[in-house]
């Protein structure tokens, strides 16, 4: 679910629907592949796998919605649609592209940057051969958003020990500094229990050649609090009130988003902040959400330069519930 202007858009499975923000409706639940009925005889347009994600672009007052397909056998697909107004309801461009390696696209995750929008994909190999490692991509936003059917893709291929990675994505007004590459974190626990993995990816429209990403097999290492790790079953672990039926956990990975901040300099100390969370056991044995904020000085910099700001678990009692949203 994202918050626009006016608007909210959520999109769930294979469905999603316009609310205003009193919670009306604005139309009927739809497709999720209506939005690319206009490719026809394209996976984009025949195909509705679900696990999509729809971010705002705060910046272009644009609404993005991702759809992978990765229903075996492949081939796979990105299905890409960009509103063309600050509404919802009106008309997209819409854009398939494909699956560099040809891997099962699981986990996408999408992130809005001034220099393009970022995606992280867990890459299954192909038809479910094999996991792989994270496949990181950039689309060329200053082309979707105008509607310019030459957009690019660019795809990197990690190591199988990165893997769940979540693309910085940008919430305050004021952009990043000019020159700042997109930041991803992710590989919870590839190393250890305490130290994450942050990565950067250098896109380049013009001169592809100059594109490059950092931080491959947790090369870029981020120190941070020791942790215990919840439950982790994708088979039922967490237990629910008054029935035996156990819920799944995504208790090996981080969770959506990793939200960017710029401070402006009405603040006392102008920094760049970075927030991501995940689900922890606490010290009296309950779930709880282990929430973390990196900043950074206002400048450009490498994800290296990532510090832990503050950071915590938030478990006030043993009737806690686990974050395990994704």
């Amino acid at each position: 679910m994202a918050v626009g202007d006016t608007q909210i858009v959520e999109y769930i499975n294979t469905d999603w629907v316009v609310f205003d923000k009193s919670g009306n409706a604005l139309t009927p639940v739809m497709n999720g592949n209506s939005l690319w009925q206009s490719l026809t005889g394209t996976l984009c347009a025949t195909q509705d796998s679900g696990d999509p994600v729809v971010q705002w672009d705060a910046v272009a007052h644009r609404w993005l919605l991702f759809q992978n397909v990765f229903l075996t056998p492949s081939p796979y697909a990105v299905c890409v649609a960009v509103s063309q107004t600050a509404s919802a309801m009106g008309s997209f461009y819409v854009y398939q592209f494909g699956v560099p390696g040809n891997g099962f696209p699981d986990y996408p995750k999408i992130g809005v940057w001034p220099t393009g929008y970022f995606q992280a994909n867990n890459n299954f190999g192909v038809n479910l051969s094999g996991f792989v490692g994270a496949q990181v991509c950039a689309y060329n936003r200053t082309k979707l958003l105008a509607g310019d059917a030459s957009a690019e893709q660019q795809c990197f291929q990690l190591s199988a020990n990165d893997y769940s990675l979540l693309p910085g994505d940008l919430d305050s007004p004021t952009a990043p500094p000019t020159g700042q590459d997109e930041f991803y974190i992710g590989s919870m626990g590839s190393v250890d229990n305490a130290h994450l993995s942050a990565y950067s990816f250098h896109v380049d429209f013009v001169t592809p050649a100059n594109s490059f990403v950092t931080g491959i097999n947790n090369s870029q290492l981020l120190p941070i609090a020791s942790f215990n790790y919840s439950c982790v079953s994708q088979t039922g672990c967490v237990p629910q009130k008054g029935i035996t039926d156990l819920l799944d956990s995504l208790g090996d990975r981080l969770m959506y988003r990793f939200a960017y901040y710029n401070d402006t300099s009405t603040f006392p100390s102008p920094k760049q902040h970075w927030f991501v969370n995940f689900d922890v056991t606490a010290s009296g044995g309950q779930g709880g959400v282990r929430w973390m904020e990196f900043t950074t000085p206002q400048s450009v910099v490498q994800p290296t330069a990532l510090a832990i700001q503050q950071q915590g678990t938030f478990a006030p009692d043993r009737k806690s519930i686990r974050l395990n949203s994704s």
